[in-house]
């Protein structure tokens, strides 16, 4: 046992190499790559647009805002192709900084 490395050891070790192999060459060539897709793994739409990298504050906002009014997390999920988590977290900021905001208002006008 004494030759074995804690779980926490194996995942920052993970971590590490996948920052290495972000910043390699090789990392961006494979990023680009398109595969041919395998018989029947074709979305039914067809071509899928492609998405951007990152999301500006106002297609964050639309999304959120899609939450908000009541749509179904997986389906604006599915939709946008952001993972739910990261939706979630975009909701959770989002109404963060609306109550933060709320606050300072609330302070200016007492004043």
């Amino acid at each position: 046992m004494a030759g074995r490395r804690s779980p926490v050891t194996d995942i920052r070790e993970i971590l590490r190499r996948l920052q290495l192999a972000r910043r390699s060459r090789c990392w961006s060539t494979m990023k680009g790559s398109k595969r041919k897709p395998t018989p029947g793994s074709e979305s039914p739409a067809g071509d899928v647009p492609d998405l951007p990298e990152r999301w500006s504050a106002a297609r964050k906002t639309e999304s959120v805002l899609r939450l908000l009014r009541g749509e179904a997390l997986d389906a604006v999920s599915r939709e946008s192709q952001v993972p739910a988590h990261e939706l979630e977290s975009w909701k959770r900021v989002f109404l963060e900084q609306g109550t933060r905001a709320g606050d300072e208002a609330g302070a200016q006008d007492a004043a």
